[in-house]
């Protein structure tokens, strides 16, 4: 039954509305419209509320025969209700109309639908289209009975052996590109993985032998622009990367119906450039690509939460990062809403992050408590291999929050506490020793002169740039800097 349930909750309102008028048109019995509407009504799935409510029924026994029945009776609906809306289905339609056409002997009206689903599949880069396409022409040319019949069916070979080139190849680089998609998922270190080493091999041998200028394919064309990408993120290149990724939104600027087809996808290429932005500090190009991506549509709840998260973090981190304070706190109220709301759909790591920025904004804003009530969240989470490096930071960084909101006699007892226990986790980096060392100077400090000298050389010896690419840097270099003035 909840497979059911899951598809009723996942539809619109307007296909609610029309699957209801869909039901109108059917003949007998509707007790797959009472089912469906017990199902709407739970926001959790609940075997005991069905049976309460059918338990009475002479279908109770059948249940699951309804249940069945109710499943493909949506499914036609929002087949329905969907008709036309995807270019497949407009190529798969003026295909199937030549195909009627031609048993009715209307041979010309036939080539006509042809023509209309080639000029489609040639548009939206759906080359396995060409293929059937291709082939009932074949079938088509001999009774149309004409001229140069011979020239024009070798066209036809020349065709098909094109279109079969162009999608082997495009299943090709597709399969590459899965393949760095799920090796960046699970993170493998660069050059001392064999993984990474002959993926990387087979790789440049595929890219040696294929050209990309000798690509029709919108999608071959792009995709290996995206691997290049990838590749680029794992030799820490992170120039290179920016240029590959810019050259995918150019490439899909260059074929905007192809973004209105497919507008879910071109939102991860926005996310994904918005990454590049943020690893080179390019803030000038963040309204403009979170702008782009707020403004394009989600079909689903799915696809809401994953515009959110992407947005929403990203528009904070730039706030975050030109030091507009006040206009973060500004948006605080949306993010919080997003959270609760898309809270199930939104990845641990990202929700993790979010709650440290937080936390960061009202630590910025000298709102300790409000930061670290925000911070709690990341050390009272559930274990989670995510974002273990975040995790560390925050157990550091609940200390500096009890130091300013005068918890000293606390804080005496937890920061040896804190120092052993991620220790145990793994050594103290660098950056992590300059951090204890620097609460140690704080807790030991006898006088404000004494304090202010401390903040004074810490603030300083950060302006080495040492510890730049450490996470936390910018935030402890603030706080330095507005106590030390």
């Amino acid at each position: 039954m909840v497979p059911v349930f899951e598809l009723i909750k996942s539809l619109t309102p307007k296909e609610k509305g029309y699957f209801r008028k869909f039901c109108e048109l059917q003949k007998g019995e509707k007790n797959y419209l009472d089912l469906f509407n017990v199902l709407e009504k739970m926001n959790h799935y609940d075997e005991a509320v069905l049976a309460a409510a059918f338990r009475e029924r002479s279908f109770f026994k059948d249940l699951h025969v309804v249940r069945n029945y109710l499943y493909n009776l949506i499914m036609r609906s929002l087949r329905s209700f969907h008709w036309e809306n995807t270019i497949d289905q407009k190529i798969n339609d003026q295909i199937t109309d030549a195909v009627l056409l031609e048993k009715r002997g209307l041979y010309e009206q036939a080539r006509s639908s042809l023509v209309k689903a080639r000029k489609l599949a040639l548009k939206f880069h759906r080359y396995f289209l060409l293929i059937p396409i291709t082939k009932k022409e074949s079938s088509l040319w001999p009774l149309l009975e004409e001229r140069r019949l011979q020239e024009k069916m070798q066209k036809i070979n020349e065709d098909l052996l094109a279109a079969s080139e162009e999608i082997r190849n495009e299943i090709a680089i597709c399969v590459y590109y899965n393949r760095w998609t799920n090796f960046q998922r699970v993170r493998q270190q660069e050059g001392s993985s064999g993984t990474w080493e002959q993926l990387l091999e087979e790789w440049t041998n595929f890219e040696k032998n294929h050209p990309q200028d000798g690509y029709s394919s919108f999608y071959s064309s792009y995709l290996m622009d995206c691997i290049r990408a990838t590749i680029a993120f794992f030799q820490k290149d992170p120039q290179t990367r920016f240029v590959h990724s810019a050259r995918v939104l150019e490439k899909w600027a260059a074929n905007d119906h192809m973004i209105k087809e497919e507008p879910h996808v071109y939102k991860i290429h926005l996310s994904n450039h918005l990454s590049c932005c943020f690893q080179l500090e390019k803030w000038e190009l963040f309204p403009d690509l979170i702008a782009q991506l707020k403004a394009l549509p989600s079909g689903n709840f799915n696809e809401e939460a994953e515009t959110f998260q992407n947005y929403a973090f990203y528009e904070q981190l730039y706030l975050l990062n030109t030091l507009n304070f006040e206009g973060a706190r500004e948006s605080l109220d949306h993010i919080t809403q997003g959270l609760q709301q898309y809270k199930a759909k939104i990845n641990k790591a990202r929700e993790l992050t979010f709650y440290y920025n937080i936390s960061v904004l009202y630590f910025m804003l000298e709102d300790f408590d409000k930061a670290l009530l925000w911070l709690v969240r990341i050390l009272n989470h559930p274990p989670t291999d995510h974002r273990k490096d975040l995790q560390r930071l925050a157990q550091i960084l609940q200390l500096f929050y009890h130091y300013e909101l005068g918890n000293v006699v606390f804080l005496e007892g937890m920061l040896p506490n804190v120092r052993r226990k991620i220790n145990r986790w793994a050594p103290l980096t660098e950056w992590e020793v300059f951090l204890f060392q620097l609460l140690d100077n704080l807790m030991t400090a006898t006088s404000k002169k004494g304090t202010k000298e401390i903040i004074k050389k810490n603030w300083e010896a950060l302006q080495s740039g040492k510890h730049k690419a450490s996470l936390g840097f910018d935030e402890i270099e603030i706080w330095l800097k507005k106590k030390a003035t």
